[in-house]
């Protein structure tokens, strides 16, 4: 018998029906793939969306067409990215031809629709499309903590995580994004309690980042696990921590309050009133990043292996003595540590000051309008404070400052 390419339409009689039934049940041909061009097979998708959260709905429409011996429309999309396709649907009514699928991410998409014989002889509609870009969220609002919208699919190298005012209690593992993490109200009000889940066998950090930035938080009260060093945060590869109050952290083992190596940096930060074994304050070690506008009270710095490129500039390191230790001094030569105040002479720069730095208090540590640190930092215009003044030593200093 001679094939016949028959098309469904949405108002079909009976006669029709019973017509299309007995035709298919006496044909014997194969599935034809050549579509005839009256009824060329084709997909056309679109959307509402402005932003993805925490879903988007994607339509999906195909043209009327259908052979003998139809058994389902399979429905399959991926990534522009991806190599392989994912299964969405499979539709077994023939007079189907639409379709809504839920997305959860905002990567632009290629959707397929086939049309399946029982022989499993195929013909697809392949189209693409774009999908808005959804760049940040927003903690609790969005997501109830910082580690799930970290972790989600929306967020991606240069997105960033808005986190309301309150007191987020996690533990948070922040890496493989380029993400700013940001408070929206600053230290004061954005709190950080770093808590971890007890493992008899293992070492645990509460607050590690080895990428992208961390901004504006209280991290305060962090306790790691067995001897873990980074009682506040531990600060690995490429990673910043900036405009952070870091305080009353402790580690059993080294960086009550930082626990520092690879290139990961520090600017704005106050750091204070932390406890550990070694580097009350912070730990560096292998460590080639940048230490800069930071102030530290109360704590000290010890330096460690080979710390060649590590920068440290523009800080007020006071009350700690020794403000700065190494484990091996000879090893340090690749270090710089310069435009900052000390409690005394480390033997490091000849730009560095040695007096009382005048905090108006010990809880922000403001500068009083007296202080030496005023205008004192280093004088290339990369670190001139957002007044556009000399850049003033110590957190409230620099471009990076919060005030």
């Amino acid at each position: 018998m001679k094939l016949k390419t028959i098309t469904f339409r949405k108002n079909l009689t009976i006669s029709n029906i019973v017509f299309i039934i007995l035709l298919i049940c006496g044909c014997k041909s194969p599935f034809n793939t050549n579509v005839t061009n009256e009824e060329i097979f084709e997909l056309t998708l679109s959307h509402n969306i402005v932003r993805v959260m925490p879903s988007a709905l994607v339509n999906m429409i195909w043209t009327e067409i259908t052979v003998e011996n139809f058994a389902r429309y399979k429905i399959e999309r991926k990534t522009i990215t991806d190599t392989t396709w994912t299964d969405i649907e499979n539709l077994f009514n023939p007079f189907q031809l639409s379709y809504v699928d839920t997305i959860g991410d905002d990567d632009d998409l290629i959707y397929r629709i086939g049309i399946i014989d029982n022989d499993d002889n195929i013909i697809w509609a392949t189209e693409s499309i774009s999908i808005p870009r959804t760049t940040s969220v927003i903690v609790p609002d969005e997501f109830n903590t910082i580690q799930p919208a970290f972790n989600s699919e929306l967020i991606d190298d240069g997105d960033t995580i808005k986190v309301n005012s309150g007191i987020y209690e996690e533990t948070l593992g922040i890496a493989g994004k380029n993400v700013l993490i940001k408070s929206i109200e600053g230290f004061t009000a954005t709190i950080l309690k770093p808590t971890y889940i007890v493992d008899p066998n293992k070492k645990k950090r509460v607050l590690n980042i080895s990428s992208g930035t961390l901004k504006g938080f209280m991290i305060i009260l962090g306790a790691p696990s067995h001897g873990a060093s980074g009682g506040g945060v531990a600060i690995a590869q490429t990673a910043t921590v900036k405009n952070c109050c870091i305080r009353g952290n402790i580690s059993q083992g080294e960086g009550g309050g930082v626990f520092l190596t690879d290139d990961g940096n520090l600017y704005n930060n106050i750091i204070h009133n932390n406890v550990a074994n070694a580097g009350s304050g912070i730990f560096a070690t292998s460590a080639h990043g940048e230490i800069v506008n930071n102030t530290i009270v109360g704590n000290n710095i010890v330096i460690d292996g080979d710390c060649t490129g590590l920068l440290l500039r523009n800080n007020i390191i006071y009350n700690s003595q020794p403000d700065i230790s190494f484990t091996d001094y000879d090893s340090q030569s690749g270090v710089t540590i310069d435009y900052s105040l000390l409690d005394y002479d480390i033997g490091f720069g000849s730009t560095n000051i040695f007096e009382d730095p005048q905090f108006i208090d010990n809880v922000d540590f403001l500068l009083d309008p007296t202080s030496p640190c005023i205008d004192a930092g280093h004088p290339d215009n990369q670190y001139r404070d957002r007044d556009d003044s000399r850049n003033d030593i110590g957190a409230y200093g620099g471009p990076s400052a919060s005030l």
